[in-house]
This record gives C-alpha cells, structure tokens and sequence, in this order.
C-alpha cells in the first residue's frame, strides 16, 4: 500500500498507535520520576566571593620619567587623528611648570567627553560657595580675568594653589567685586 492509497481506517489505527506510545512514555516518565521532585540531583551553587575594591588608577612615582611633548605627541598621534571619534580636541598641562606639553584644538569650545568632567566642573563651583565665593559672580570675575590679559581660568581650592597665585586671583576678583 502506498501512502496515498491509505483508508481512513488506517490512517485511525496510525493515530491511536501514536497516541498509545505517547500515553506509554508519559506513564514511564511519571512512574520513573514519582517521589523525586528534583530534590536529590539539586545541586547548590557556591555564592560567589564578595567583590573586592581594585583601584586601577594609582599615584605616579617621583622616579617616573617627565612627560615630555614629544612623547606625549607620539602616544596621542594615532588616538587623535582617528576619524571615528569626530573632532578630538584637548590639551595637556604640567601641573607642576604650568607648561604645555600637548594641545589639539585646545580653542576649540567641545562638549565634556564625560560626565566626571562635568560633575567636577559642578564640584568646583560649590567648592567656590563653601570657599565664602559666589558661583554667580564668576562670569563677571572671568570677563575681568580676561581684559587683564588672562587666556584661562582656574577654579583652585585653597589647599592645591600656591600662595602667589591664590593672591593674584584674590586681588582680580576682589577688584571685580567692588
């Protein structure tokens, strides 16, 4: 018999066979499994060690090597050049000399590539009002900072700025408060 020339009397005794070793399996299964609910093959898993703190940013060494502008230059060539970050711009001061090791578009005005930035930048200007200043006088004090001849401003705590310069920022900004 061809599968074409099938009666309905067997295509009814092909079902209920199917049927009937379905409802076989099934009763094996439950029969296998009664009692069991899983319970004894659980196998607990570990909790995991707590996480610990890592810092991955640590304090330059007084014997590391100075950052020089041509190293510097060389370190940021393929980063800065990259097409695919858009315009890349930024500069790089020695915090010690105050001289510029490494600028690329540094007169550029660019959005933050962070948020830190900006939270610092938030973080400086309360820093200010705790100081005794008032953060809505800072545009006044920068226009006059910068008819002075000033090119940049500074927001500096008074435990990081040298006296000389906590004096010359005193002296502009007491003279723009007047």
């Amino acid at each position: 018999m061809r599968p074409t020339r099938w009666r309905r009397s067997t295509h009814a005794i092909v079902g209920i066979a199917v049927l009937a070793l379905v409802a076989v399996l099934v009763a094996v299964v439950t029969v296998l499994n009664k009692g069991d609910h899983g319970t004894s093959r659980a196998q607990t898993v570990p909790a995991p060690p707590a996480a610990t703190a890592n810092p991955s940013i640590v304090p330059v060494t007084d014997t590391a090597p100075m950052p020089t502008s041509n190293g510097l230059a060389t370190t940021l060539a393929a980063v800065s050049s990259d097409p695919n970050l858009g315009v890349f711009g930024g500069r790089i001061t020695d915090a010690m000399t105050a001289k510029q090791l490494w600028q690329r578009a540094d007169d550029l005005p660019l959005k933050p590539a962070s948020t830190n930035k900006a939270l610092t930048a938030a973080a400086s200007l309360l820093a200010v009002a705790g100081l005794g200043g008032d953060p809505a006088t800072l545009p006044a004090q920068a226009a006059a900072v910068r008819a002075a001849g000033a090119t940049e401003l500074r927001l500096y705590h008074a435990g990081l700025a040298a006296a000389a310069d906590l004096a010359a920022i005193g002296h502009l900004c007491s003279a723009t408060l007047r």
